[in-house]
Order: structure tokens, then sequence, then C-alpha cells
């Protein structure tokens, strides 16, 4: 993907990593990227760790926090786990709240409509104002079919009714590990998401 100028939502100028150097194999002298998180994460609300890496256990379950990676173990150095893809230009969390793996969810709902074209559910997002598939970030304590059936029901539901949500909350719970067997375990997490969050330590998990 081509690298950016500057991280998300900020005024941070990232540090040019020709693609040559991008690897952790290849010695770049010169590397010297920014650190950067952002303050909404250093307000330290529920979902974030605190700005200090100590106790904390990477690449394990730590308490109720999944710290493992799919892409294997990863580095940790000086007490700073680093990710485990590539030289990204930048140091520290950015956007996200965890340090080392952040993992998040994505739904993925389709069908063929009556004339065998294919129709996928989307979202608007209030922040950006572009479209999505509903989806976010795994709570601590929570498994990935949990994070999924709740996010739905706050994304894509959005019922009113007690009546309906409950409703339609139980046909979430019949109908999401279906798909889940048979498309989440191969194709979601499998994959590492390189995103437009895209810090030196924490990586994006889906």
């Amino acid at each position: 993907m081509p690298r950016l100028k500057t991280y998300p939502r900020s005024d941070v100028s990232l540090f040019y990593v020709p693609k040559s150097k991008s690897s952790w194999m290849e010695e770049f002298v010169e590397y010297n990227p920014p650190y950067y998180t952002s303050n909404r994460v250093l307000n330290h609300p529920s979902w974030s760790d605190s700005e200090s890496t100590e106790g904390i256990k990477f690449n394990q379950i730590d308490g109720n926090i999944n710290r493992t990676s799919f892409m294997g173990i990863y580095d940790v150095i000086n007490g700073i786990p680093r990710n485990p893809k590539c030289r990204t230009g930048i140091k520290g969390r950015g956007l996200l709240g965890k340090w080392g793996p952040n993992h998040a969810v994505d739904i993925l709902i389709s069908r063929l409509n009556s004339r065998r074209r294919v129709e996928f559910l989307c979202i608007i997002r209030k922040d950006t104002g572009k479209g999505a598939f509903p989806g976010g970030m795994v709570d601590n304590g929570e498994t990935k079919v949990q994070a999924m059936i709740r996010e739905a029901a706050e994304e894509v539901l959005n019922l009113k009714n007690s009546d309906e949500l409950s409703r339609g909350i139980s046909w979430l719970e019949r109908n999401i590990p279906k798909g889940i067997d048979v498309f989440f375990y191969v194709l979601i997490i499998s994959s590492f998401l390189d995103m437009l969050k895209t810090e030196e330590t924490p990586t994006m998990h889906g």
C-alpha cells in the first residue's frame, strides 16, 4: 500500500521509509521515527493501556486481554513490542489503545438479489462519512463471536423497540457463529490488517 505522509487524524509527519528499508532485516542507521500517541488514548479510557508497559505480559493471554499475534511471536525491545510486519515511520500507539496487538472484528454479510447480483451490508461511519463494514474492537474479556454480535447489535440493528432488538440479537446469536465456522477463521483471523492505523508498536488484528 502507498506510504502516508502524515499519521491519520493528526499533523504528525511520518519518517520516510523506502520500500527497500521497510523490513527489519535491512539495516537502516538513519531511521529515527517520531513518537506519537493520541490524547484520546493518553487519557486512559477503559479500553486503553497506560503509557507504561511495566507488568504487561506480551505474546500471551494477559489476564482478560489477548496479547498474542496472528503473525506469531513478536519482538519486545526494551519493554516495547515491535510491529512484526515492518518499519512504519512512527513509534507509539497512535490511535490504538493497546500495546502490541489490537484485535478487531468486521462483519461481512452478503446475499444474491433477484438479479443474481451480490449485495452486502454497509454502514456510513459518523467520523468520516464513508462507507464501511460494521465492526469494531474486541473488548477486554470478550470473544470474537461476542464482539461481532455486540457490534452488529449496536451498528446494524439500531432498533429502539426492546422486543425487536431482543429478536434481532437472538437472530445474530444463531447465525453469526454459522458464518464464522465457514468464513471467519479462514479469511479474517489469518489476515494481518495493514490499515491506516499504522504504528511501529501496536498492530491491528482482525
